[in-house]
């Protein structure tokens, strides 16, 4: 699951406060909390306890009828948490592509990158970003890869894939690997086109396969002359 859309919700009900409370004659059959719509239930494991949201029958239009199982009250709740609720659950999941530690893309010190059968490896040295013979790579090329590799979020995820032919991953146009002192800690194989939605399919170490968008791709799919630094102009000797 993505840990920011649980604190968001986590936090949508913590601090939610009721816009009004149900009159004396709606028990909680008739506000519909016997049989609720939704029900919510926070596993508190500190304190060795749940604490269970039930939502029920809708009063009016944009407001429903809410209980918590530790309070008799009834009282009458807004849309924003039943709305957050009714997502799918591909809005709740994890979509990063690539995952990196605590120091983050700062803490990259080596990438490999292969299209078909061209590859080359780019090694961080006193700032710079340099090939195995020493010539210098646009840093700023780097610095892109690298940010839209850890920015970019899975369009869908096929958790029980096929072979990784119906793919195109079998034999990847596109493959990079991140390393941090000496240690690989991400890669990504691109495969080929997806439709629906439209994107390329992408395999990290997980057993699943992602759809990520055709931007990122466009931006590791380049060739090693438009990454190289440009050479200092050579000055035209005075007549």
């Amino acid at each position: 699951a993505d840990a920011g859309e649980v604190s968001s919700f986590i936090s949508a009900i913590q601090f939610s406060r009721a816009s009004s409370f149900a009159d004396e004659k709606v028990d909680t059959k008739a506000a519909g909390a016997e049989n609720p719509s939704v029900k919510i239930a926070l596993h508190d494991q500190k304190a060795g306890a749940d604490r269970v949201l039930l939502l029920g029958k809708s009063p009016e239009n944009d407001k429903y009828y809410a209980k918590d199982m530790a309070r008799p009250p009834i009282f009458i709740l807004g849309m924003e948490i039943i709305e957050k609720t009714r997502r799918p659950v591909f809005d709740w999941r994890d979509k990063s592509v690539v995952k990196l530690g605590e120091g983050g893309m700062t803490a990259i010190d080596e990438m490999d990158l292969g299209r078909g059968t061209e590859k080359f490896s780019f090694k961080k040295a006193d700032g710079d970003w340099v090939l195995a013979d020493g010539r210098k790579v646009q840093q700023s090329k780097i610095s892109e890869m690298l940010g839209a590799l850890v920015s970019d979020r899975a369009l869908a995820i096929v958790d029980a894939p096929k072979g990784l032919g119906a793919y195109g991953l079998d034999k990847p146009r596109v493959e990079v690997v991140l390393r941090e002192k000496g240690k690989e800690v991400a890669a990504l194989k691109f495969g080929s086109d997806g439709a629906s939605p439209a994107g390329v399919y992408a395999k990290s170490a997980n057993p699943a396969i992602y759809t990520v968008s055709k931007d990122l791709f466009g931006r590791l799919n380049v060739k090693l002359d438009d990454l190289l630094e440009s050479p200092p102009a050579t000055p035209t000797p005075a007549k």
